[in-house]
């Protein structure tokens, strides 16, 4: 059957504005991580030199009280989805970015947390980065691609990974994916890696010393259908894939602890498995980043599913999306106990806490 545009991860997801998060912690302890290769796959990095648009939209953004935004979400915004900063409780939401066309999606915070790096849906796509200072927003990449998904700020602020999707062939999934570095300061690109046949990487996430990335790899069978999911690790300049899972495993969307240097994942790809019935029960685990120690986070009633997760910047809990009873809430999970207290009375999505928030 054909395969829709979100299969694949790339459908927006039109929420109300409505968070209440509790404030997590400051900037991330720095810690060396440390990735034993197994099965790999040798990937060879490309450097391209790019145009990068810093010419500022016409207008500006809303100003945002920098001492008081705590997180960043993406929601519901008329016309199509958007960012929005609001305060560490949930109050005053501001949208942020709402000079750039477009709907807006898969926002990640600077590590200084001043600023933020998001995706425009438009022609072409385009990542737009914009401060809390209400200066206009600025284009930083844009390609004559299929989409672009997930920018990741590195840890020293000078580069941002990414996704980037290219054409499909009729109705199928996209022909290929990549996972791309982009150098701010020269205004060049990196293909780290790119996806092999009958497979698609995406959700790119940083190591705590910014020489690896962590990401997601769908697989798929010949009519275009979901057949897995793993997670794997890459160094951040191209090289050797080494997958931390079995793709029977379903593990997507990654987020690397900056504080613990391990690696939580969700099984949200099961919705989509190919055979027998879609599963309705997402659980979170960890994992180490040479693929030992995979523990398990949570374990949750049937028809409740925890996905997106996102380690607070102490590393102490972790923010994830629940759909439970026909509602979507953000939550926090306690990493040891399992845990999971309900953070919204409404529904976001991609909820990330600020780096030294309130």
């Amino acid at each position: 059957m054909p395969i829709s545009v979100r299969q694949f991860h790339l459908v927006n997801v039109t929420v109300a504005v409505a968070v209440i998060l509790a404030a997590c912690g400051s900037d991330s302890a720095q810690s060396e991580s440390a990735v034993t290769t197994v099965t790999t796959t040798d990937v060879t990095a490309s450097t391209t030199d790019v145009v990068v648009t810093q010419a500022p939209s016409s207008d500006p953004s809303p100003t945002v009280d920098s001492t008081a935004a705590g997180l960043v979400y993406q929601a519901s915004g008329g016309g199509g989805d958007a960012i929005f900063v609001a305060i560490a409780d949930g109050s005053d939401p501001q949208p942020v970015g709402d000079d750039v066309p477009g709907s807006h999606k898969h926002p990640d915070w600077s590590p200084d947390g001043m600023s933020v790096v998001f995706v425009a849906e438009a022609s072409p796509s385009t990542l737009w980065q914009v401060g809390l200072d209400g200066s206009p927003s600025q284009e930083v990449y844009s390609c004559d691609c299929f989409d672009l998904d997930n920018p990741a700020w590195s840890p020293d602020g000078k580069r941002v990974a990414f996704t980037r999707y290219e054409p499909p062939a009729g109705d199928g999934p996209p022909a290929a994916s990549s996972i791309v570095v982009l150098d701010l300061a020269a205004g060049t690109t990196t293909d780290v890696t790119t996806s092999e046949a009958g497979q698609l990487v995406d959700v790119p996430r940083w190591s705590p010393d910014g020489d690896f990335l962590v990401f997601g790899i769908d697989r798929f069978d010949d009519s275009g259908n979901e057949t897995g999911s793993t997670i794997a690790v890459v160094p951040s300049v191209g090289g050797a894939v080494t997958p931390l899972v079995d793709f029977e495993s379903f593990a997507y969307y990654p987020d690397w602890n900056h504080a613990t240097d391990t690696i939580v994942f969700s099984t949200e790809t099961l919705q989509y498995a190919a055979t027998g019935e879609p599963s309705t029960t997402w659980d979170l685990f960890e994992i180490l980043p040479d693929g030992t120690g995979r523990r398990t986070i949570t374990t949750v009633p049937d028809d409740v599913r925890l996905w997106q997760p996102s380690w607070t910047p102490d590393g102490q809990a972790v923010v994830a999306t629940q759909d439970a009873d026909g509602e979507r809430t953000a939550v926090l999970i306690d990493p040891e106990s399992g845990a999971v207290t309900p953070l919204t009375s409404g529904l976001a999505t991609h909820t990330r806490l600020r780096p030294g928030g309130n």
